[in-house]
């Protein structure tokens, strides 16, 4: 939720001179305020050193990049169980490329492999909807939409803006929507809860060579979803050897919430999906 700008206010700050303060504007304040931070903790970048909404939504984003002692605590305290699939995305590929030139004509978003594994991905959760789930203390609630946390790289660290109701999007609206998360995540221009949610998280390493690995869910989320690059193989097709490309993700779930069962009927909708992309259109 955005809200215009107040005049500035100042706060001092506990223990220090009586002639040094702290500036920050009101909605900045409550905005730290709601998240449980102190405005006098947080680097200003506005006007004199001030502390403005953006300075917040970046601490909070901070907080909510999951830190090598958060993916120790989740490696002890979650069982992970890991699930690895394949697909052959010849078909996706050449789908991707059609929609773009269709989109730069009408003057619509760039749809990227990206949107296309999100959306493969929101459509595999609700066929499959025992995958929705998170983890609230003893219980575990289900959602009837999917919301997907994206995996962005910002110079704070990792950040993981939440994607909503992505299996109702259309691609068109579902690309441009990621877009605009992922770019005012690297600015630190997102909304506390927009990094907030979500039941599966979302890493693509596909564009920076890696293949293949697996990732640390990150709780409450039941689920954490690792894509790599895909490459030409060898594979066989009506009994005739040719090269395609393939591309392999591994899935991570939280074996409390999730069985085995569940999870590769997951997978094995996820991959279908890629091998026939026109789903996705659906």
């Amino acid at each position: 939720m955005t809200r215009a700008y107040g005049a500035a206010a100042v706060a001092d700050v506990p223990g220090a001179a009586a002639d040094r303060r702290v500036f920050s504007s009101p909605l900045a304040r409550r905005l730290a305020r709601e998240a449980g931070l102190s405005p006098e903790g947080i680097p200003g970048t506005g006007p004199g050193g001030r502390v403005v909404r953006r300075d917040v939504v970046a601490a909070i984003a901070r907080g909510k990049g999951v830190s090598v002692g958060e993916f120790v605590d989740s490696k002890h305290s979650v069982p992970h169980l890991y699930l690895r699939g394949s697909a052959r995305v010849g078909e996706l590929l050449a789908l991707r490329r059609r929609l773009n030139e269709y989109t730069g004509r009408e003057g619509t978003a760039h749809i990227t492999v990206n949107d296309l594994l999100l959306k493969a991905a929101a459509l595999a959760h609700r066929a499959v909807p025992a995958l929705n789930v998170v983890r609230a203390d003893e219980t575990v609630p289900a959602y009837d939409s999917v919301d997907v946390a994206i995996a962005v790289a910002t110079e704070h660290g990792l950040v993981t803006p939440v994607l909503r109701a992505a299996d109702r999007l259309s691609l068109t609206a579902l690309a441009e929507t990621a877009a605009d998360l992922a770019a005012r995540a690297r600015t630190g221009r997102l909304d506390p809860h927009e990094l907030v949610g979500g039941t599966l998280a979302l890493i693509n390493l596909g564009a920076y060579g890696t293949e293949e690995f697996a990732a640390v869910i990150s709780p409450p989320r039941a689920a954490t979803l690792a894509v790599g690059a895909s490459r030409d193989e060898a594979v066989v097709v009506d009994g005739q050897v040719r090269a395609e490309p393939v591309l392999r993700a591994t899935l991570s779930v939280d074996h409390r919430l999730v069985d085995g069962a569940v999870a590769a009927r997951w997978m094995r909708e996820f991959t279908s999906l890629l091998e026939q992309p026109t789903r996705l259109l659906l």
